[in-house]
């Protein structure tokens, strides 16, 4: 007979058993401590541990009660696919206004910091999307849209040399609109040789930027002005990052041009 558990045995034993599970974890205790510890009948304890051991997450051992390798580590992973969902839920507000098939991933939302417009404040967003940027030396931004704060920023930085360089990724179109907003935005005379900007076809909904090598975040738009954005220093959420800025740089490179 096979001593592996069923998988439904451990999802309803972790749900339904957690509290005895995670005491056995903070210290190995023989029964009757354990009965302290947690408010329940003895009948209600002899069952949870009962269940633990049949599903091979807690054992007894040396007159005590403690969790198996099993137990603690699908107790640690249960806690990271739940913190998971959470983040993942938070993100809703804003990731949601996107096409359900973006290339937008788990790798990049778990852990993002989400920053949501407000109706009755719109522009508060913006503050906090260049004040994730304000400290970086190099910032890469693919895009199909762009809002004129941002842009008003990045001229301001460029001029004032804050920025080494400014790489940029414009939708066809757009590089024209940015110019009549800015009309000196692309003037070497006043940004000097710091910005490279590049127009052609985007492969994605929302804008995409990289602080430096440490930290990304991802601009959603809507047809109003813009939803929200995303920042995330993860280096798995980064190398996403990174991935999808080269995809979308070959993209333009082989389609469409060199502004600066």
């Amino acid at each position: 007979m096979s001593l592996v558990p069923d998988r439904t045995d451990i999802d309803t034993t972790l749900s339904d058993r957690d509290e005895f599970l995670r005491k056995l974890i903070e210290q190995p205790r023989p029964k009757s401590k354990l009965e302290e510890g947690v408010e329940c009948s003895r009948s209600t304890l002899d069952r949870a541990l009962r269940e633990l051991a049949e599903a091979n997450l807690a054992k007894y051992k040396n007159g005590l009660w403690q969790p198996t390798l099993l137990g603690r580590r699908t107790l640690q992973n249960r806690d990271e696919y739940l913190d998971s969902l959470e983040n993942l839920s938070e993100a809703a507000a804003v990731v949601n206004e996107l096409p359900p098939d973006s290339p937008i991933t788990g790798e990049f939302l778990i852990d993002a910091n989400v920053h949501e417009a407000s109706s009755t404040m719109p522009d508060a967003v913006t503050k906090t999307l260049l004040n994730s940027m304000a400290e970086a030396n190099k910032i890469r931004i693919a895009t199909p849209a762009m809002f004129t704060v941002l842009a008003e920023q990045f001229y301001e930085w460029l001029d004032g040399d804050q920025l080494e360089c400014l790489e940029m990724l414009l939708s066809p179109g757009l590089f024209e609109e940015t110019q009549v907003v800015l009309p000196g935005f692309t003037d070497t005379d006043v940004v000097g040789s710091q910005l490279e900007l590049y127009s052609g076809p985007i492969p994605f909904d929302f804008g995409l930027w990289i602080a430096d090598t440490g930290e990304a975040g991802v601009i959603v738009y809507t047809d109003q002005g813009i939803q929200g954005h995303l920042v995330n220093d993860r280096n798995a959420a980064v190398e996403w990052a990174h991935d999808q800025y080269a995809h979308a740089k070959q993209e333009v490179l082989q389609t469409g041009s060199a502004k600066s």
